[in-house]
């Protein structure tokens, strides 16, 4: 079991294997960036994927750990040879495919963030990628950013300008 969690500067990619519940604090190894996550007790005690690690979502998709280059190369090597092999090379990727389809494990992912929860037994439970559910997510993130954004700005006028502005009218 194992969390792959993506730089928030960089996107590079950091395994945690087997982490500990509770909060920690990570560090990136390119760009050097520092951030917090929390891992929850049910997460580690029983696999249960509750809130996200990192940004606390509650939304996750699976799909298979299949690495998609790998797949690619496989789809354009089997093209390539068909007129070759009498377009048997598309049978024998086809199948190829299915095989490592069934081999390779499925994985959970955050919608918003893209942690990556490996080996849990929660994973099963999740539904496949919704653009609906996705779509949501990326809409629920940008209006909690424009709030958070006009908190700030809100709270920079009100100490210097709009205390002034409104000894001004009250004057007028």
């Amino acid at each position: 079991m194992d969390l792959g969690i993506y730089c928030g500067g960089c996107r590079h990619l950091i395994r945690l294997a087997q982490p500990e519940p509770g909060e920690r604090e990570l560090a990136c190894a390119r760009c050097e960036r520092r951030w917090g996550i929390d891992v929850p007790e049910r997460l580690v005690q029983d696999g249960h994927i509750g809130p996200c690690v990192q940004c606390g979502e509650s939304a996750f998709f699976r799909q298979k750990s299949f690495n998609r280059k790998l797949g690619m190369a496989v789809v354009l090597v089997s093209i390539a040879l068909a007129p070759y092999t009498l377009y048997m090379s598309l049978f024998v990727g086809a199948a190829f495919d299915g095989v490592i389809y069934l081999l390779v494990p499925w994985v959970g992912i955050c919608y918003n963030c893209e942690v990556e929860y490996r080996g849990y037994a929660g994973v099963a439970a999740l539904d496949y990628f919704d653009h609906l559910t996705a779509q949501k997510v990326q809409v629920r993130q940008e209006k909690a950013a424009e709030s958070s954004a006009l908190d700030v700005t809100y709270s920079q006028h009100s100490g210097s300008a709009g205390g002034r502005a409104s000894e001004g009218g009250a004057d007028s």
